[in-house]
């Protein structure tokens, strides 16, 4: 019986310990709380006990009301995706939104 237990134990925290490795090499946008396109390392959960199961990586300083609603809907779904290719979108925004941001010659 002890013997069963404590393989039962080594079992499950193993798995905890590769369920964890597994959250720790996804990423997701979604906003901060001032409103910013955000980067976050791991699941969009919350699991019991108010513990979040992702990090912040990194906060743009492009406000998510300043993108295009439909491009908003898009890169706020909370897809999963490797931190290379969020990295990327998040480049991406920064990048469209400085162009458009950017006053033009003769205009005020």
């Amino acid at each position: 019986m002890l013997l069963r237990t404590v393989v039962l134990l080594a079992v499950l925290a193993g798995l905890g310990v590769a369920a964890y490795a597994g959250a720790s090499r996804v990423y997701f946008l979604g906003t901060s709380e001032r409103g910013m396109i955000t980067l976050y390392r791991g699941l969009p959960y919350d699991a019991p006990f108010d513990m979040r199961l992702y990090a912040l990586d990194y906060e743009s300083p492009v406000p998510a009301a300043a993108v295009p609603r439909l491009q908003r809907e898009r890169i706020l779904d909370h897809e999963l995706r490797s931190r290379t290719d969020a990295a990327d979108l998040v480049r991406e925004i920064e990048r469209r939104h400085a162009l458009t941001a950017r006053p033009r010659p003769g205009r005020r």
